[in-house]
């Protein structure tokens, strides 16, 4: 071998080794692209399981919250369930002790004042057709709360005193309970507000502060300084006592 085809032969030796390294890189250099592609889109899995673990947990705990609001609402729900239990039976129960002892004359004025209802009054108020009353079973009970004194006796009281609510006092002064209207001046009888339920409520305030505060706390009590009417206090105690029946 001449010396130039030695020189030759080196060269071809050395282009060859160029190209075999130069693929190596290549090939390694495409290698590490792919591992790095794999190693992005791993990457990429990862951020989106933490992301679906994150969405998982914030579902969770919203699942959590609604439980618990379900939760409370039945425990809300229960309570009231409860109460108007309780509240149903106290109800019957005053109803079922005033049909057993009825109402007389020296009956205590604040006796049941609880447990009587507005549906109670007003079915009162339709069995005696008293049409001044009718809507109003509400305003005997707020009377009957704001003075202790008891709604079906308000009633049978105010029943009496204005003929059911038709009486002149009871159209033009809202005076239910006959209230100042003595026999010698019954003109001088008091305005007791400006409505139905003004009347019922300030005339029941008006009996407990002049009366049952000063002891006359039943009927035959008030009887003497209130009405001259000797049947007064039995006309009252009857309406009252149908008054009960009806419940």
């Amino acid at each position: 071998m001449t010396l130039f085809q030695h020189k030759h032969v080196r060269i071809n030796l050395k282009r060859t080794t160029i190209g075999v390294l130069t693929a190596l890189v290549v090939s390694a250099n495409g290698f590490l692209g792919y591992k790095v592609m794999t190693m992005q889109e791993e990457i990429k899995e990862v951020a989106s399981i933490k992301e679906e673990i994150k969405d998982s947990r914030e579902a969770n705990e919203h699942v959590l919250v609604m439980l618990k609001e379900i939760r409370n609402e039945q425990a809300r729900q229960a309570d009231a369930m409860q109460i108007n239990q309780e509240k149903k039976m106290k109800q019957e129960n005053a109803i079922k002790t005033l049909k057993q002892t009825g109402f007389t004359v020296y009956t205590d004025l604040g006796t049941n004042s609880t447990g009587i209802t507005v549906e109670d009054m007003d079915r009162i108020i339709a069995y005696y057709d008293a049409a001044a009353f009718e809507g109003h079973g509400d305003a005997f009970i707020q009377a009957s709360a704001e003075t202790g004194l008891s709604p079906i006796y308000l009633f049978a009281h105010a029943a009496a005193e204005s003929g059911f609510g038709t009486s002149y006092l009871a159209r033009n002064r809202h005076n239910y309970y006959g209230i100042a209207a003595f026999d010698n001046d019954p003109n001088a009888a008091y305005s007791m507000g400006d409505s139905v339920d003004e009347g019922i409520i300030n005339g029941a305030k008006w009996i407990k502060k002049h009366y049952y505060d000063d002891g006359d706390t039943n009927l035959a009590e008030m009887h003497e300084s209130y009405a001259s009417d000797p049947n007064w206090a039995n006309q009252i105690s009857g309406i009252a006592n149908k008054a009960i029946d009806v419940l």
